[in-house]
């Protein structure tokens, strides 16, 4: 799932104004994805892919802004500098344009151009240069390379520690980002761990109900629901709800994200009638704001698919299947696992179609 939706942060004063886009989780869109499976039944189970989880169905998206950058990491730039600066902001605009649309592969191409000219320019420290890293690290995550993607975010976390601390915002968001990155390997209970050491220094720092510790539930949650701790993960998904649609609306990413997890969580424990209600309403909002091609839209066709095959509603599964692997080949190609796991149970689903038509007739 679904990490959802990365933001624009501006900043203002002396830096330059075009690097915003400070990395979320979640992801943006991550990141996660809490119904994957090949398994005997059809019972779900959390496989935290990530793609910032809506990183499909959804891993939530912390945001921070940067503090301002120690004077020590400030220089005059010349001219050729600053035109040099100016196109590695335009590239990480389009960047993350690229990634809201799904289009990951497009994305890294950016951020990799936009690190490397910022790294050159401003020094392998400053903080856009870590900006940029996290933002690799997420659409990395998003393709599936999240070996890959965990050690840009343990270097970039290291350095943020050191040269900013623990408790800033952005070495928050970056080791919320490292969590998800565990949890997409299979690595939940040192993802966890991870997930509530944010989770304490993000109540510390913004209080119980700042957005960034919400979202920061939501994360520790999926990281419960992946370890088979679906009763814990349940009572979190309930309690933070509420507050995200407060917060943001019942439209935002990271609310379709938290209602796709808690229909994920219910399916699991068998509560498939009030999943499917979920699943349903959730997919509604979700074709009409990001278009039916959209991975996350994919993911929650997937979602639905197998919820309904665990009710044995297998012909109206079938279709919710097939729309989710013809999108997942489209976007992200045949070999990624979204589309195998897509195709693996779709022969699964008109298998079982068969049998339950011919035990009809």
């Amino acid at each position: 799932p679904p990490r959802m939706d990365p933001r624009e942060h501006r900043h203002h004063g002396a830096e330059p104004a075009l690097f915003g886009g400070v990395e979320s989780a979640v992801r943006e869109v991550k990141a996660t994805r809490s119904c994957t499976m090949k398994m005997p039944s059809y019972s779900l189970r959390f496989a935290i892919l990530a793609s910032a989880m809506f990183a499909l169905c959804l891993h939530v998206p912390l945001h921070a802004e940067d503090k301002p950058a120690p004077a020590a990491q400030e220089k005059k730039l010349t001219p050729e500098e600053e035109k040099l600066l100016k196109e590695a902001g335009e590239a990480n605009k389009r960047a993350l344009e690229l990634r809201k649309q799904g289009k990951f592969a497009e994305a890294e191409r950016e951020w990799r151009t936009a690190l490397d000219t910022i790294g050159r320019v401003l020094g392998a420290e400053h903080k856009y240069t870590m900006v940029i890293r996290g933002n690799l690290g997420l659409v990395l995550d998003d393709q599936g390379k999240h070996a890959e993607a965990e050690k840009e975010h343990r270097e970039a976390l290291a350095i943020r520690v050191r040269t900013i601390g623990a408790d800033d915002p952005a070495t928050l968001v970056g080791r919320n980002n490292l969590a998800n990155s565990l949890s997409a390997q299979g690595k939940h209970a040192e993802a966890e761990q991870e997930h509530r050491a944010v989770l304490a220094a993000m109540e510390r720092v913004h209080g119980p109900e700042h957005l960034d510790t919400l979202r920061s539930r939501l994360n520790l949650a999926t990281a419960l629901g992946s370890q088979g701790k679906n009763s814990e993960a349940e009572k979190e998904y309930r309690a933070v709800l509420p507050m995200v649609v407060r917060l943001l609306g019942p439209e935002h990413p990271d609310t379709l994200g938290c209602r796709a997890n808690l229909a994920a969580v219910l399916s699991i424990q068998g509560k498939h009638a009030e999943a499917e209600k979920e699943h349903r309403s959730a997919l509604t909002i979700l074709e009409r704001v990001l278009g039916p091609g959209h991975p996350n839209v994919c993911n929650s066709y997937y979602c639905l698919a197998l919820c309904l095959a665990s009710q044995e509603k297998f012909s109206e599964a079938l279709v919710f299947m097939q729309k989710a692997e013809t999108g997942f080949q489209k976007v992200l190609g045949s070999e990624h696992p979204y589309s195998t796991d897509a195709k693996f149970n779709r022969e699964r689903i008109e298998a079982d179609l068969k049998k339950q038509q011919a035990g009809g007739k």
